[in-house]
């Protein structure tokens, strides 16, 4: 099978692209720059691309069965003025998504955002007021609640995909939201929250998104789950390591950052705020168990 994978050169990118030539797959890069990592690895076919430019991308997605679409801009802050965020998301996604269908191609992954579900109670507020998340843990079906461009232009995007799905009966296609993309597998980041105060940090993290994160190489065993296991129609799924950026307990979390929230399932023993479990039953997928150190004998 032969992969387009756009925001190759990308910290996901570079973890993504090996991960799938391991597995057999013929594997094309795109992006605005090439990636030397990619290139010593030698397995990816680069190539430099604007995906702004609707012919260029009709034109490099020739022949391609699948896309794993991660090129956008990564955050509110990108680019300015804000509204160019949005705009030029949401023109990147409807070329990518329009040139794949045109070539035939039936697997369609597409990277959104927790943000999708809306980032506005940061951790410094005073007061911190209620949260807009219905229910906990939070999932693929967590209602849609942008409140950025950013965001409003990952809602875009899933609700484009989503549309594809719709009119075309043979498409797959599956929207990953994903939180904080970093860390290590199997290591808690072991962030703490007062040096985030004292550091000003606090406009950084926002509450709402439970202070989730998920490493590079979780996020690529995710694209493998997913393209080995999607079937036609569509499909949204959330993915987080079971552990948050301060290693506190989902329980103290969910505490003292959504009061009054419905809690839906017993959060004792768990560090994260995020159900993989829909994604499990799918998908066979999990993710890297954290490896935390044995409580001392009291």
């Amino acid at each position: 099978m032969r992969v387009a994978v756009t925001g190759s050169a990308g910290g996901v990118g570079r973890v993504l692209c090996p991960a799938l030539a391991d597995a057999g797959f013929d594997v094309l890069g795109l992006d605005l720059s090439l990636s030397t990592t990619l290139r010593d690895d030698g397995r990816t076919e680069q190539r430099v691309i604007d995906l702004l430019d609707r012919v260029a991308v009709f034109d490099a997605l020739a022949g391609i069965d699948a896309v794993v679409h991660m090129a956008n801009h990564p955050n509110s802050y990108a680019a300015r003025p804000p509204t160019r965020v949005y705009t030029d998301n949401v023109t990147t996604n409807t070329n990518v998504f329009e040139a794949a269908l045109a070539h035939g191609c039936n697997k369609l992954v597409f990277f959104s955002s927790i943000q999708a579900q809306g980032s506005t109670r940061m951790i410094g507020d005073d007061p911190l007021g209620p949260s807009h998340i219905p229910y906990l843990p939070m999932d693929g079906n967590t209602p849609a609640y942008p409140t950025n461009y950013y965001g409003l232009s990952k809602v875009v995007g899933e609700q484009l995909l989503e549309m594809h799905c719709r009119l075309n009966p043979e498409l797959a296609g599956v929207v990953v939201r994903l939180p904080y993309i970093g860390g290590e597998p199997g290591r808690p980041m072991e962030r703490k929250l007062d040096e985030v105060r004292r550091r000003g940090w606090q406009k950084f993290f926002s509450a709402d998104e439970g202070f989730a994160y998920i490493p590079p190489a979780d996020v690529a065993s995710l694209v493998l789950a997913l393209l080995r296991g999607m079937t036609p129609g569509f499909d949204r799924v959330l993915a987080a390591v079971n552990d948050n950026q301060f290693s506190l307990p989902a329980e103290r979390v969910a505490a003292d950052y959504f009061a009054g929230v419905e809690v839906r399932q017993d959060l004792s023993g768990r560090f994260t705020l995020i159900d993989n479990a829909p994604i499990t039953r799918r998908y066979g997928w999990e993710p890297t168990p954290v490896q935390r150190p044995a409580p001392v004998p009291g």
